[in-house]
């Protein structure tokens, strides 16, 4: 069974659609875009972090 305790739907603050996913996976936080495509391998310490990323990559 998979637990999604810790994750985070993230939404632009111009847009209201999603943009993805901010997930803890041990002591990591991974992205999952909720668009077609390949998924970021990157890896972050902070869920912050892993947000700024997100939007950035929106913009």
């Amino acid at each position: 069974m998979v637990s999604f305790l810790d994750a985070y739907l993230v939404t632009s603050p111009a847009k209201a659609e999603p943009l993805g996913v901010v997930r803890r996976e041990g002591k990591v936080w991974r992205v999952f875009l909720l668009r077609d495509g390949p998924q970021p391998r990157d890896v972050f310490a902070t869920r912050r972090d892993a947000g700024v990323w997100l939007l950035s990559q929106a913009s």
